[in-house]
């Protein structure tokens, strides 16, 4: 089973770069940024989210430890937002390393997320996933994770408003 090992300063700079590199092909895959500016509106923020590095207040990460291979399988990012009386555990980043994926270490890391998360006083779990992610989705409805919003958007076209008539 996998374990969240908290990070240490040695393990921030791998871990900005795979979150990084993960967030800015998300939101390209998404439509959301184009893909030369991508990379630098991710790393912008990454940072903004995390000024103090591993070290920055309400944030926790982990490295995904496999204790039989007795090596970090990937990344583990939440955050804590207080909702009310509520503390909530927001999901910002599960990363498994490439070589790693289809083993199962995905939903090992949201089950010892979600272990974690009760032991440190939180009520409830959010994420955000993008459409694009068809695999991150199928993990996290595994898991019993259910929409609570959901994001649209249209690209534009010129000439695409007045090419339908209103209905009556």
């Amino acid at each position: 089973m996998v374990t969240l090992q908290p990070m240490m300063a040695a393990d921030f700079p791998a871990f900005f770069e795979a979150a990084s590199d993960s967030y800015a092909n998300d939101n390209v895959a998404s439509g959301r940024w184009n893909e030369v500016d991508a990379p630098n509106l991710a790393r912008e923020e990454t940072k903004r989210l995390l000024p103090q590095a591993e070290c920055t207040p309400d944030n926790s990460l982990f490295v995904l430890l496999d204790p039989e291979r007795g090596a970090g399988v990937g990344y583990l990012w939440y955050g804590t937002m207080t909702r009310g009386t509520k503390r909530v555990a927001f999901l910002y980043q599960l990363y498994v390393h490439p070589q790693y994926r289809r083993h199962g270490y995905g939903l090992q890391a949201m089950q010892a997320f979600e272990l974690e998360s009760l032991r440190t006083g939180h009520h409830s779990l959010a994420l955000n996933v993008f459409t694009s992610n068809p695999g991150a989705l199928k993990l996290y409805e595994r898991v019993g994770y259910s929409p609570t919003s959901i994001g649209m958007r249209k690209e534009l076209m010129h000439g695409d408003a007045s090419q339908e008539t209103p209905s009556k």
